[in-house]
């Protein structure tokens, strides 16, 4: 019964992944999507959408009031978190609200955690999840000052990890990827993606392909996961073979299924 989290860079492919390999694998998983994904698949069925989406919204404000407990279990890191706003001299509007998002965002992938868990007892079943909580620590990284995101990031992935989830890590073309995110969004012009990235605190050097490095830079990340003996880790390099793709996928979930026994 594990929990496995699908992770890589937007428009890497990873909903798009995860409901095929639900779908096209064994009846052993069990997919829970994403906030998108999670709703506008069922716009067509207006029944389940509006049962989706209550119940998604329902999650939404749980989180709120989950607040507190997220802080708790997350106590060195927002401890942390606040400390490096001072240290750092991030102490402004934009890094207080981040603190507040990172709250809410960690208390929602949390419940949505919890809610993975009862899952698997349940159906005895292994969960999968696009973009959950191991997501978190992508999602802290990109939305906070590099400084800041530096100084306490360790203090987030320690504490995660206790959760034992299972990272399938998306690799392929992120020119392609990011080409795709960039159309699922709207933002074809340049000056909107620029001010995304910008909006997304990459380190600021310069690039001869701004979007080009910025996805590279993000695809990076997803390698300090390893370095933490207790998140099991697969890594996928995406070929053209869609099904020589699940089938990779399947057989490396087997395999640390059969380890954890």
């Amino acid at each position: 019964m594990m929990i496995v989290e699908f992770l890589g860079v937007p428009g890497i492919g990873k909903t798009y992944l995860s409901k095929n390999f639900s779908e096209l694998s064994s009846q052993n998983f069990k997919l829970i999507l994403g906030q998108r994904e999670y709703l506008d698949s069922y716009k067509s069925v207006n029944k389940i959408y509006l049962f989706r989406f209550l119940k998604f919204r329902f999650t939404q404000i749980a989180a709120v009031f989950f607040a507190p407990v997220a802080f708790i279990v997350f106590y060195e890191f927002f401890y942390s978190f606040a400390k490096a706003i001072i240290v750092k001299k991030r102490l402004n509007f934009n890094s207080i609200k981040n603190l507040f998002y990172q709250l809410l965002a960690i208390s929602y992938q949390l419940l949505k955690h919890f809610f993975a868990k009862l899952e698997a007892l349940h159906t005895k079943k292994t969960v999968i999840i696009d973009e959950g909580l191991l997501y978190s620590y992508i999602r802290f990284i990109t939305f906070t000052d590099r400084k800041v995101a530096n100084y306490c990031k360790s203090k987030l992935l320690s504490r995660i990890s206790l959760f034992g989830n299972v990272a399938v890590i998306l690799k392929g073309d992120v020119a392609i990827a990011s080409a795709r995110f960039f159309k699922r969004e709207g933002l074809c012009d340049i000056k909107s993606q620029d001010a995304l990235l910008n909006k997304w605190h990459f380190t600021r050097v310069q690039y001869n392909d701004f979007v080009k490095d910025s996805w590279n830079e993000m695809q990076s990340w997803f390698y300090d996961f390893p370095s933490n003996p207790f998140i099991k880790v697969i890594y996928v390099d995406l070929i053209n073979d869609f099904s020589e793709n699940l089938t990779y996928i399947e057989r490396q979930l087997k395999k640390v299924g059969n380890d954890q026994k």
